[in-house]
């Protein structure tokens, strides 16, 4: 067998592994996001996202005061699949979460105990649709 064919070999086989984590394996071991017909804006209080189809994570970092309230308000449509939004503690613990399976509107009170910046995690292994989120800490 030439050098060039396998060459060839070893970058189709790397190709189907890189493949298969990503279409395939558990969404942990996925390496990047998709998003299909993608509109979206986020700012220093809200993140705003509607597409065709979406598999990843999104987040931002809101910063609270020790004892502060986090107000989240949020808009969710779920054509197919589900989201998972969660808020993580500073430390990386789990402070609130919750499971879309289908449209939802409405908003939820979130004591905080500690200051910091906490992530607010939106993320899906694969659904379509979209989420408006907006809050307020006080």
């Amino acid at each position: 067998m030439s050098w060039a064919r396998k060459a060839a070999v070893v970058a189709l086989v790397l190709l189907m592994g890189f493949l298969a984590i990503n279409f395939v394996g558990a969404p942990r071991l996925r390496l990047f996001n998709l998003e299909i017909g993608s509109v979206g804006a986020e700012g220093p209080n809200y993140m705003k996202y509607h597409y065709q189809y979406f598999r990843g994570e999104k987040s931002a970092l809101i910063f609270c005061d020790d004892a502060q309230t986090l107000t989240l308000h949020y808009d969710i449509e779920i054509k197919s699949g589900y989201l998972l939004v969660k808020l993580l503690s500073p430390q990386g613990k789990l402070v609130w979460s919750k499971i879309f399976n289908e449209s939802a509107s409405g908003l939820v009170n979130i004591p905080v105990d500690s200051g910091g910046f906490f992530k607010l995690v939106i993320e899906s292994p694969s659904t379509s649709g979209g989420f408006d989120l907006l809050w307020d800490v006080q």
